[in-house]
């Protein structure tokens, strides 16, 4: 009994995780969900959410449960920042409705205040993107020094300590990102890229 409690907290915990991330890259589909727009606006209106939706194909369910269960939970669940992370993303999830509500209610691009909202918006999405990808080079920087002083050590343990903090740091930075651009995808989401035959 107590097992299975146990593993429906740890299924909810990671379907509000997974959650926050698709509201976060499609808030169109979600906009319009006042049970999900009441959530956001805090933790404990989040922590007490009850929500059942499809992620490919598989039903997902989040349960209500207290903020300090959802914030102990998350800090073991969540990779890169625990329930700090969790509550990012909840932050982030919040602006991107707020945002597209905002798309949603501006005037059309045929005139020209409609052009002018499009061109800000675009801007900012810009300038989000550039941030990231500071960031990401900041990461890639980090691992090019990582490399170096790893391949440059004899002694195996403090050979695997630098590989570990090394790992840490650039999971850090990266976790700075906004949503979907603050964790690494595992391999088998990557496809390789093949360069053309010379």
């Amino acid at each position: 009994m107590v097992a299975l409690k146990r593993e429906r907290i740890r299924e909810s915990i990671l379907a509000l995780n997974s959650l926050l991330r698709l509201i976060c890259k499609s808030p169109e589909v979600y906009r319009l969900d006042a049970a999900l727009a009441s959530a956001l606006v805090s933790q404990g209106a989040l922590a007490s959410l009850s929500y059942c939706y499809l992620l490919d194909g598989e039903e997902k369910r989040i349960l209500p449960l207290s903020l300090n269960t959802v914030k102990r939970q998350a800090d073991v669940l969540i990779d890169q920042g625990g329930y700090k992370t969790l509550d990012k993303r909840r932050v982030e999830a919040l602006k991107a409705i707020t945002r597209q509500d905002k798309h949603e209610a501006q005037p059309s691009k045929r005139t020209k205040v409609g052009l002018l909202a499009a061109v800000d918006s675009l801007e900012e999405l810009v300038n989000s993107h550039r941030r990231s990808n500071f960031r990401i080079l900041q990461g890639l920087n980090r691992c090019m020094d990582a490399i170096k002083t790893i391949r440059d050590c004899e002694d195996r343990e403090l050979r695997k300590k630098r590989a570990a903090d090394a790992i840490k740091d650039i999971l850090a930075i990266l976790s700075i990102n906004e949503s979907p651009f603050d964790v690494l995808l595992s391999s088998s989401v990557v496809t390789p890229i093949r360069l053309p035959k010379s």
